[in-house]
């Protein structure tokens, strides 16, 4: 992907092509940067600092695309899949980092259920999260369970429930904040220019959510462009893949920098 070729793609609408523009020089600026990496040992647990990323992988195939490119939009490039009915668009996702706290703590939020049911009083909902084989009869049907939801993270990230996701990078965004700004929830980024990033079915939920006070709605982002590959400062395996040492020597070879985790907030390979 060059300037050229985005000139090329995105010729028809003035703004969106200037914003593309801007985000791809920001890109290729970024890529000179050098993250401080925490010198981990095996055995080590890792500390997520506010601000990360993650950022899940389904396909283990894509690994070698991203460790040559970093994290493009697959709407602009064209060794990478499209998302049909995606709705955001030029844009990768990422989930963010909200407090520091260990990785173990983080995953374990996102794999419990949260269960919605009203008091006794039945005046007032009451929010609670539970381990996902934890939840009974008593959660469901005593206390009339007004619902039961996963986290959006748990069908994005390495979960315990379901194999949807291999991997997800970890990326420390420290020097990265001109990056960040081009998230399209960054107050940085004004709502007219955002939603020309949105599939225009989202726009009113696109904007009610980008102004929200709920501290919980923030974790979720999308970066215009994408973000290069030095950002990476370690990977989270699923699993099944932290049983595949081929598989993690692969990794190795292709993120040599990278520290490698599981599921237990573990360093398996620094």
């Amino acid at each position: 992907m060059d300037r050229e070729l985005i000139i090329k793609m995105n010729g028809n609408n003035p703004k969106l092509k200037k914003t593309l523009l801007q985000c791809y020089d920001e890109f290729e600026k970024s890529k000179d940067i050098k993250i401080d990496k925490p010198n981990y040992k095996e055995g080590d647990s890792v500390v997520l600092k506010k601000n990360m990323l993650l950022h899940g992988l389904r396909d283990i195939k894509k690994v070698d695309f991203i460790s040559k490119n970093g994290f493009i939009s697959p709407d602009l490039n064209v060794e990478m899949e499209k998302l049909q009915f995606a709705k955001y668009i030029k844009t990768v996702s990422f989930w963010k980092v909200l407090k520091d706290e260990d990785l173990s703590t983080y995953i374990k939020d996102y794999n419990d259920v949260v269960v919605k049911y009203y008091d006794e009083k039945k005046d007032k909902l009451v929010e609670k999260s539970f381990p996902f084989f934890d939840v009974n009869k008593e959660d469901l049907y005593n206390k009339k369970a007004w619902s039961i939801m996963t986290k959006k993270e748990n069908n994005f990230l390495p979960s315990d429930q379901n194999n949807f996701s291999k991997l997800a990078f970890i990326l420390n965004m420290k020097k990265g904040q001109n990056l960040i700004d081009m998230d399209l929830y960054s107050p940085k980024m004004d709502d007219f220019t955002a939603k020309l990033f949105v599939n225009s079915n989202y726009h009113r939920h696109f904007i009610e959510k980008k102004h929200s006070r709920n501290f919980n709605e923030r974790r979720e982002g999308h970066i215009v462009y994408g973000v290069p590959k030095n950002f990476i400062e370690g990977i989270l395996v699923n699993r099944e893949l932290e049983k595949e040492a081929k598989e993690l020597d692969n990794l190795k070879n292709l993120f040599p920098d990278a520290y490698i985790c599981n599921m237990d907030g573990k360093v398996i390979k620094a």
